[in-house]
């Protein structure tokens, strides 16, 4: 099952890619449902980021390993897999960010996700996409009022975003 986010961002490129890319293993700064993350390795090919979630919808609480299978910092471009804390249900999961400048002050975050189902839930597939694409979104979302506020508010203090 293949879901597909994009959203448009007031902020420069340089700044999402530090929120998405550079600050991969800070997932939990701004993402709903997390308890916390950190980064395990150097940010690069073969870094894990670590979750620990308080569970949501179909997910039960508990720790998710992601491995870094890509990543580009020239492109703003980056893949994960989950390698730990998947449910039965879901074996696999992939996920592919990309940071695409728009303008000097606009970017846009292109998100397509890649889930394989077991069970009653292949059956149940498209309200599994549909329940995706609205998680999917709300992540997206609360990350670019994230990035949107740390503009703001280093813009207001006089600091260059990014810095």
């Amino acid at each position: 099952m293949d879901m597909r986010s994009n959203i448009e961002v007031a902020a420069p490129a340089a700044e999402v890619w530090h929120w998405v890319g550079e600050r991969f293993g800070d997932l939990a700064d701004w993402a709903p449902g997390l308890l916390s993350s950190h980064l395990e390795g150097e940010l690069g090919v073969g870094a894990e980021r670590v979750c620990l979630s308080e569970g949501f919808g179909p997910f039960a609480a508990g720790t998710v390993r992601e491995r870094l299978i890509a990543f580009d910092r020239a492109t703003m471009r980056l893949t994960y897999e989950a390698t730990e804390g998947l449910p039965s249900w879901m074996p696999t999961a992939m996920n592919r960010w990309a940071v695409v400048p728009i303008d000097a002050s606009r970017s846009r975050i292109e998100m397509h996700a890649t889930v394989h189902l077991r069970g009653i839930l292949r059956l149940l597939s498209p309200l599994m996409w549909l329940w995706g694409r609205q998680m999917s979104r709300k992540v997206v979302s609360d990350l670019t009022h994230a990035i949107e506020r740390s503009e703001r508010r280093l813009t207001s203090a006089g600091a260059t975003p990014g810095t």
